[in-house]
């Protein structure tokens, strides 16, 4: 099978991780994979690994470049998938395909966002290009279909909860993780004073891309609350899955732009998930009994529960571990691929 995964984003987040995992996994098994991405450096990693990669900068209205390269892999007349997850990358790829002159390439969204579109007639008319949808869990599924008046018994629809293989890993010591955009601080001055109210034997790690100076006055402010010795500041990280082994909880402090995919990624990790009711992804980790999911986003609830995982002997953690015990990864693409076929049959 031939499938076109697109990544307009130029920094390396939850969603380009688990694109490029399915990618490698499936190239591997012999589907001719390829990948256009907004990121040069990742288009020259992909290179060595089963999967063909074009750099393109999938800008706005006017960027014609891109939907000509992205049309001349398409442009042989054979059935392909095109992969998305963002209305404008719908957009995209919708160009490219009548570029191309295929109308046997089928779009397919995955939906990382709960939130309504702030222009409904644009989103709407994006989504006339989409042939399928993939939603992460019931909730999302519900919340998409509404916002984007989705007609869920015309429209082909595919749930996938996260794959999570059920960890049994050894905490030498409290590790909270975040992994995010640092060029907007927010989130990080909130993990700051969170760690500031939570019991001290208890640390994070801070993993972004970003210009870093503009988180300096947070690592002041860090400093400055006795927290900074606590905290291990990572920078950009390209591979946080070396590192979810040895924390305990993800913290989910702000409702973000991409965080729904970003929780799902956390929840494949095993890892349990802190976040606010308000937060986007909420709905997911509540139906798949993945984390802890407070009544307020601010530091002193966010460290209440980080106290009771510390402090609860394990029990919760494996609780919570049991509940998130989804299928494994195999079985994950091979619900992708199946749902794919469906489209193109």
């Amino acid at each position: 099978m031939k499938i076109i995964y697109l990544l307009s984003q130029n920094k390396r987040d939850a969603i380009t991780l688990s694109v490029s995992d399915m990618a490698q996994a499936l190239g591997a098994v012999g589907h001719k994979i390829h990948v256009v991405t907004a990121d040069k450096s990742l288009a020259s990693d992909l290179k060595a690994e089963n999967v063909a990669s074009t750099y393109a900068s999938m800008g706005g209205t006017f960027d014609f470049v891109s939907p000509m390269k992205i049309s001349k892999l398409i442009d042989d007349g054979q059935p392909a998938i095109m992969h998305v997850n963002s209305l404008h990358e719908c957009y995209i790829a919708d160009r490219a395909r009548n570029l191309s002159g295929n109308k046997a390439v089928k779009i397919v969204l995955c939906h990382n966002h709960v939130d309504e579109p702030k222009n409904i007639a644009l989103a709407l008319r994006h989504m006339s290009a989409v042939d399928g949808s993939i939603f992460t869990s019931e909730p999302v599924k519900d919340i998409v279909c509404r916002a984007l008046r989705i007609d869920t018994a015309t429209h082909k629809s595919a749930l996938l909860n996260p794959s999570a293989p059920k960890r049994n890993a050894q905490y030498a010591e409290p590790l909270i993780m975040w992994h995010g955009n640092i060029t907007e601080p927010t989130a990080i001055r909130c993990i700051v004073q969170t760690m500031a109210k939570a019991d001290s034997g208890i640390k994070a790690c801070i993993m972004g891309t970003g210009r870093g100076q503009t988180v300096i006055p947070v690592l002041n402010e860090a400093r400055k609350l006795g927290v900074y010795d606590r905290m291990d500041w990572k920078g950009d990280v390209t591979d946080i899955r070396r590192l979810t082994n040895t924390a305990f909880a993800a913290l989910l402090p702000l409702h973000e732009h991409a965080a729904v995919q970003e929780a799902a990624e956390y929840i494949g990790a095993g890892i349990p998930i802190i976040l606010s009711r308000r937060h986007p992804a909420s709905l997911m980790v509540e139906c798949l009994g993945a984390g802890i999911v407070t009544d307020n986003e601010s530091p002193a609830a966010f460290a209440d529960a980080i106290n009771a995982l510390a402090a609860d002997n394990a029990s919760l953690r494996d609780k919570i571990s049991r509940e998130m015990n989804r299928p494994d990864f195999d079985a994950f693409l091979s619900s992708i691929i199946s749902f794919y076929n469906s489209l193109l049959s």
